[in-house]
């Protein structure tokens, strides 16, 4: 949020539907997914996040479950775009600030899963649940 702060030109004025869809979402401390999936439908229908019918293309989302200063949220951590084309999957990203855009091709959503666990699923033995990925507004098949 900070960088936004400093410039948010790429928002166009669309600052609050942005802030709507990546702030926070309040959940209890438990490791069941399929909860933390309920809790983030339910407070997406209180915010008015829905996603249209798309057949080419998806918003990717990891979600991570934080428990820092005792309160209890999902996050967005990460966020990219996959295009689905006749030859496979196109996943395109930019992972920090500093790096540029990459566009990656998977063979099925299932390579594309485990690219991203291994890079976010990191923490062990920890109270909180493992990341999750969404595609639109469904968790990753």
């Amino acid at each position: 949020m900070y960088a936004l702060q400093e410039d948010n030109s790429a928002l166009k004025g669309e600052e609050q539907k942005f802030a709507r869809f990546y702030e926070d979402i309040e959940t209890t401390m438990t490791k069941d997914i399929e909860e933390h999936v309920n809790t983030i439908h339910e407070e997406w229908k209180k915010r008015g996040i829905v996603f249209s019918k798309q057949d080419k293309v998806s918003l990717i989302s990891v979600f991570f479950h934080s428990d820092i200063d005792d309160e209890n949220v999902l996050q967005i951590g990460h966020t990219g775009l996959l295009f689905d084309d006749k030859d496979g999957l196109y996943f395109f990203e930019k992972l920090a600030f500093q790096e540029p855009y990459q566009l990656i091709k998977f063979k099925n959503r299932k390579q594309l899963s485990k690219y991203l666990m291994e890079k976010y699923d990191v923490n062990e033995n920890q109270p909180v649940s493992r990341p999750f990925i969404f595609e639109n507004n469904h968790l990753l098949k």
